[in-house]
């Protein structure tokens, strides 16, 4: 036969424990940490000024006639000999500074106009300059008048150049009747006159250089 279990053994009693251990206490930090200050710049650095443009006066173009530039005097070669008149037009009647540069120190200038000779012979200054005011006449013809300068050295310099002539240049000038009339400027020289019966030219003359074949 099969054995058989007289009875289920059964547990007297649940084991339980006694009591659930607890922690006595939570560990806390006694004090969080904090940063005794806070460091800070000092002082920001700032810029003492800051740098603007400053707007400059330039002279603007005008219409009209106006003065004739000077020129720049530069360093190096000698220059070529220039006329500058202080104005290109006028009415008839006006009186034009004319400034020559650069001509041969110690020099004399003979002017002319439309190819007449006016005035007396100009002595070049120190500097390669001279000065003359040429004063038109107010029954002057208008148009273009064209002045020449031409430098007139001793003998003895002359052997050094073709035909004794050295400093020449021209420049010319309009008289207009309804531009205003130029009046002489303060500290000019004596006026040189020109004679009004010089024709005058229609139109600015052309100067044609000579050909020169090789």
């Amino acid at each position: 036969g099969t054995p058989t279990v007289e009875g289920t053994p059964t547990v007297e009693g649940t084991p339980t424990v006694e009591g659930t251990p607890t922690v006595e206490g939570t560990p806390t930090v006694e004090g969080t940490p904090t940063v005794e200050g806070t460091p800070t710049v000092e002082s920001t650095p700032t810029v003492e000024g800051t740098p603007t443009a400053t707007a400059t006066s330039e002279s603007l173009p005008t219409t009209g006639p106006t003065q004739t530039p000077l020129p720049t005097p530069t360093m190096g070669a000698q220059q070529e000999s220039t006329l500058y008149f202080n104005y290109l037009e006028g009415g008839p009647g006006s009186s034009f500074l004319v400034t020559g540069y650069s001509f041969p120190v110690g020099g004399q200038v003979q002017l002319s106009i439309n190819g007449v000779d006016v005035g007396s012979s100009i002595t070049v200054g120190s500097d390669g300059q001279f000065s003359s005011l040429i004063a038109t006449d107010g029954r002057s013809a208008e148009g273009y008048y064209v002045l020449s300068a031409n430098t007139t050295v001793s003998t003895s310099r002359a052997r050094m150049t073709q035909n004794g002539r050295i400093g020449s240049d021209q420049q010319s000038y309009r008289l207009v009747s309804d531009v205003p009339l130029r009046a002489a400027p303060a500290g000019a020289p004596a006026a040189v006159p020109v004679p009004e019966d010089i024709p005058a030219f229609d139109r600015p003359p052309v100067v044609y250089l000579p050909m020169i074949r090789r």
